[in-house]
């Protein structure tokens, strides 16, 4: 008599054979959660640079276990920063979409042509709360 696990192991055996998940799929779900905001830690804001320094714009920092992001947010919108601690690709959302950035080997970053309005940014499961591009 099959037990339920071997049961399921087999029933998956056969939708892998006959039925195989799409290629890319395993990306696109991924980043769905990221989206939908199922990700496995919350960064927290820690500063608040408020208005510009020297003519930059805002600069806000979070942290969360395991590591920190520092964001300048310029007119345009335009966010450039620094990850440490976190490794990954960076994702930015927004409320319509979302972009997906490269981080280079010592942690900057930078994306242009951003909507003005809400954003959020997402690295290594960790997800900033909302600010103001």
């Amino acid at each position: 008599m099959m037990n339920d696990e071997e049961l399921l192991r087999q029933l998956a055996d056969v939708f892998e054979r006959y039925d195989p998940v799409p290629a890319g799929i395993g990306v696109d779900a991924v980043r769905a959660g990221l989206l939908a905001g199922s990700a496995s830690s919350a960064l927290v804001l820690v500063a608040d640079g408020g208005g510009a320094v020297r003519g930059v714009g805002r600069l806000l920092g979070f942290a969360g276990p395991g590591g920190r992001i520092h964001v300048q947010i310029d007119a345009g919108v335009r966010l450039t920063g620094l990850v440490s601690g976190l490794m990954g690709s960076l994702l930015v959302r927004w409320p319509g979409g979302s972009r997906l950035v490269s981080v280079d080997s010592v942690g900057r970053f930078m994306v242009d042509g951003l909507p003005s309005g809400p954003l959020s940014v997402v690295v290594a499961g960790s997800v900033s709360p909302w600010f103001v591009g």
